[in-house]
């Protein structure tokens, strides 16, 4: 699983396909790709290898499509988010035209299975995948395509491998350099959001608060819900490991709601967990925890 292989031969001058740009090719590459889904893997695969009628599934659009479906998979079902990246991969394989536009496309795929293969728990095709990634990134530099995959994604997406592998300094100067490059936005928001964790890995919880404090000031909760929640609950548990339990607390009642909201089995757990802490640190100082 997870495994990448180069691009094959040039094709046709010319012949490159590709959905239209804006919200008419988002339709048509999110009808296509609704016509996969009923399918078995193997299925899934022979299509984009080689049907004619599915021709327009070879295009940016169904990369895009496929890789955020994956990146939605990945906290319900690595490995669902694995074979939909996967399926990215092979789309942009397959893409007909210059071989410098094509490896765009592969390395923009590449990286969300790169995040597949993170959140399945396999780091080290994780890394390979993310090299990979970078690697054909640098190949279609100059053709007008290396804004497929930013910059901040790489060193931010490497962050996560290193903190995950425990090389904590490591990840923590990465976050820092993805930081340089984004000073506003929900970008920026979801770079600190991350920033904090690692922070917070490193027992630095006052600074994690700080990096929190930030993110919020650039996020819409509305427009990035999970990312908001995300957000409230990584405040939480900084709160609760700073002894500030009264503080965390007060957050539960707008984490549950927004847990039942979002109606994801990954946000449901992590409120557990931290419901659990406090719990359980409340008891060890003698108090009981409210509800």
């Amino acid at each position: 699983m997870g495994t990448i292989t180069g691009s094959r031969g040039e094709a046709e001058p010319g012949r490159r396909r590709d959905f239209p740009a804006g919200e008419e090719g988002r339709r048509r590459a999110a009808e296509v790709c609704a016509r996969l889904e009923p399918n078995t893997p193997t299925v899934r695969r022979a299509v984009v290898e080689g049907v004619d009628e599915l021709e327009d599934m070879r295009g940016r659009e169904a990369c895009e499509r496929l890789g955020a479906e994956s990146e939605r998979l990945a906290e319900e079902s690595a490995a669902a988010a694995v074979e939909v990246a996967e399926l990215a991969f092979k789309v942009a394989r397959l893409v007909p035209g210059e071989a410098t536009w094509r490896a765009s496309l592969e390395g923009y795929a590449a990286g969300f299975l790169g995040k597949a293969l993170r959140a399945a728990g396999d780091l080290a095709g994780a890394e390979k995948a993310l090299a990979r990634s970078l690697a054909l990134r640098q190949a279609g530099a100059g053709r007008g395509l290396v804004h497929l995959v930013k910059g901040e994604q790489f060193l931010d997406r490497e962050a996560w491998l290193c903190r995950d592998r425990g090389r904590l300094a490591e990840a923590l100067a990465l976050h820092d350099r993805a930081l340089e490059l984004v000073s506003a936005g929900h970008v920026r928001a979801r770079l600190l959001v991350n920033q904090g964790e690692t922070l917070a890995a490193l027992g630095e919880h006052s600074q994690a608060l700080g990096a929190l404090e930030e993110a919020a000031q650039h996020l819409d909760r509305w427009r990035e819900p999970r990312l908001w929640w995300a957000l409230r609950h990584n405040l939480a548990v900084n709160l609760c490991r700073l002894g500030r339990h009264e503080e965390a607390r007060a957050l539960l009642p707008e984490l549950r709601r927004g847990a039942e909201s979002l109606g994801k089995a990954f946000e449901r757990a992590q409120l557990r967990r931290l419901e659990g802490e406090l719990a359980a640190r409340a008891g060890a100082q003698g108090g009981g925890a409210e509800g």
